[in-house]
C-alpha cells in the first residue's frame, strides 16, 4: 500500500496504462478466492472503491462469472478490450461529481 496520494498514484499507475493486466491480475485474485475452504466458490462478488471500484468493473466487464459487482467512487473509463463481452454479474455502481460531506485536504 502506497502512502500519500502521489505514492498510491504511482502505484496503480501501471494498471491503468495496462488494463489487460489489471484484468489478470483480479481473474488471478478472484480464482485464489474461490479455492479457499470458507468460500462457496458459486456465490461469490466484489466490491471495491475508487480505484477498487475501477478494479470491480474490468473484472465484470471481462466476462468474470461473479454474483454481483459492486463499485463505490469507482473510475468509470471502460478498459477498451472488452467490447462485445457480456456483463455476468449485477452491477451497482455508486458514483458522485461531488461528495457534501467530506471536505478534501489540498
Amino acid at each position: 500500500m502506497g502512502e500519500g496520494a502521489e505514492e498510491c498514484s504511482a502505484l496503480m499507475m501501471p494498471f491503468m496504462e495496462d488494463r489487460a493486466l489489471l484484468q489478470r491480475r483480479m481473474a488471478c485474485a478472484l480464482e485464489a478466492l474461490r479455492r479457499q475452504p470458507e468460500v462457496d466458490a458459486a456465490r461469490v462478488a466484489a466490491m471495491g472503491f475508487c480505484f477498487g471500484g475501477l478494479c470491480v468493473l474490468d473484472l465484470a466487464r471481462s466476462g468474470a462469472d461473479l454474483r454481483g459487482a459492486v463499485s463505490f467512487h469507482g473510475l468509470l473509463k471502460p478498459p477498451g478490450n472488452t467490447d462485445g463481452n457480456a456483463i455476468q454479474p449485477r452491477c451497482w455502481c455508486c458514483t458522485a461529481t461531488t461528495i457534501p460531506w467530506r471536505r478534501w485536504k489540498t
